[in-house]
């Protein structure tokens, strides 16, 4: 056979044998995530017995009614008032709790909620005074996932210390509630007071901003926060974060909150405005061996082109089965990676799976070569894509840029290297014709 068509034909081998790569990288792709699914049925386990992702909501001022009906019965119904300013911080201490092999960030909270209200103003809805309830107000304030409330939250206004009660009378909140009755003398010519509240929970911790003026400050020992919340929340206006913890600040006013500040019936429609941030796990074992395999392909296509220029360059015969052996050894260190990143971490696995799988090889590489010299280059090649792939796995900002640089880097190489070989040296030359 012609050199030529032999190489074209060992060319097409290679590129087939990395096409069915493909299947059984899907495969890897699809154990991750299910071993990633059974790390969020923990993460809801635990939501579920330690508390879940805390939303604060509140305080809200609801005053009761009457409506005359056609029939001349009554019917019962609440205004809403938010507060002028709300001025709020928290301190949250933040843990990693371990539950079978998984280690899930959880926390516990303390807040300081101060805020102040006007004087309701329901003159412009047409209700006849006596049918206001001034001295069956209440104070309404709700906590998201009501089993994180570590002890009673503690209530001080202007006019004394108050007790709220859990429920709602007022369906205003979608679940959970607390409130405390109030008097007209306590409210009617505006008030101010206190709330603080110890809480637990896992995930995340927002506020919403009621007050039509609205700061507030979260300090935490977590490392790792992420800022961008639900929906359309709010970003901080100041945030430092160290590998200690992090502190961030917040504002915002009636002009950019989007709330109604006061209105009658109905849920409190706060529009996914929230204030806060949730405690993540920075690109976790599963998810960095995710984008890992995505490079698998890539990964045996180099590993089988450096055998390729081997055999044109030394004049050797490598088997298509050997092709397949060392493919193997590659997927079989992405399986490697991902069951050992589940005990150690990835970094440590990768360096345990990638160390595996040059050594097994290596010493295969000697029966395939018959070379020491030219088995100690394919390991310092192997040594080289296995640290070029960690680099772009762990450095995320930079991993298109490392990534493209690389390539090129391979390509050079490849087209120096090959440089030399005569492709058609079998062929014979065609006379030149001419007329």
């Amino acid at each position: 056979m012609k050199r030529s068509t032999s190489t074209t034909t060992k060319l097409a081998i290679i590129f087939a044998l990395v096409i069915i790569m493909l299947i059984p990288q899907l495969s890897i792709m699809d154990l991750i995530r299910e071993r990633s699914g059974y790390k969020q049925q923990v993460q809801h386990v635990i939501a579920n017995q330690w508390g879940g992702q805390q939303q604060i909501m509140g305080p809200i001022l609801a005053i009761p009614y009457y409506e005359q009906k056609p029939d001349n019965s009554l019917e019962k119904h609440y205004a809403y008032f938010l507060p002028d300013e709300l001025k709020a911080n928290s301190n949250i201490e933040v843990e990693e709790l371990e539950k079978s092999i998984y280690k899930i960030p959880v926390f516990s909270s303390t807040s300081n909620f101060a805020f102040s209200f006007s004087s309701p103003d329901m003159s412009n809805w047409d209700i006849d005074e006596k049918n206001i309830l001034w001295d069956h107000a209440i104070l309404m304030f709700n906590v998201g996932d009501p089993k994180g409330i570590l002890d009673n939250p503690a209530l001080t206004l202007n006019s004394g210390s108050k007790k709220f009660e859990p429920g709602q009378p007022s369906r205003i909140f979608s679940k959970g509630g607390m409130y405390t009755n109030l008097k007209a003398s306590e409210y009617r010519s505006g008030f101010t007071g206190k709330i603080n509240f110890n809480i637990k929970g896992s995930q995340g911790f927002h506020i919403i901003p009621v007050g039509k003026e609205t700061s507030y400050s979260i300090t935490s020992n977590w490392p790792h926060p992420n800022f961008q919340g639900f929906n359309e929340g709010f970003s901080p206006v100041y945030r430092e974060v160290k590998g200690s913890g992090f502190s961030a600040s917040w504002k915002a006013t009636k002009f950019n909150a989007g709330l109604a500040y006061r209105w009658r019936d109905g849920y409190f429609e706060h529009r996914g405005q929230y204030m806060g941030v949730e405690f993540v796990q920075v690109a976790d074992h599963y998810t960095k061996s995710e984008r890992s395999i995505k490079y698998m392909v890539l990964v045996i296509g180099l590993i089988f082109l450096s055998f390729l220029v081997s055999e044109l360059i030394n004049k050797m015969r490598i088997h298509p089965f050997q092709y397949i052996l060392v493919g193997s050894a590659i997927v079989v260190f992405y399986v490697l990676l991902l069951a050992i990143a589940e005990y150690v971490g990835y970094n440590t696995a990768y360096l345990i799976s990638a160390t595996a799988s040059i050594i097994l090889i290596s010493i295969y590489c000697l029966s395939i070569f018959g070379s020491t010299r030219l088995v100690l280059l394919e390991t310092l090649i192997l040594v080289a894509l296995f640290t070029f792939l960690f680099v772009i796995i762990n450095a995320i900002q930079y991993s298109l840029l490392i990534g493209a640089v690389g390539l090129f880097v391979i390509l050079a190489l490849t087209m120096y290297f090959t440089r030399k070989i005569q492709w058609y040296k079998d062929e014979e030359k065609q006379p030149l014709v001419t007329t």
